[in-house]
């Protein structure tokens, strides 16, 4: 059922305006930000 789902999408170019990459950028900070704060609760609950 993959297979079908991925040969039928195919690939799709696409461009990045200024919200678009500001968006990302935002949320790739919010990840590396948030990646620390799981690793002390995950200690602080041992």
């Amino acid at each position: 059922m993959i297979h079908v789902l991925a040969t039928d999408g195919g690939y799709q170019e696409f461009t990045l305006g200024g919200a678009e990459y500001f968006w990302l950028v935002d949320s790739a900070l919010t990840a590396l930000l948030a990646a620390p704060g799981t690793g002390l609760t995950q200690t602080a609950r041992t």
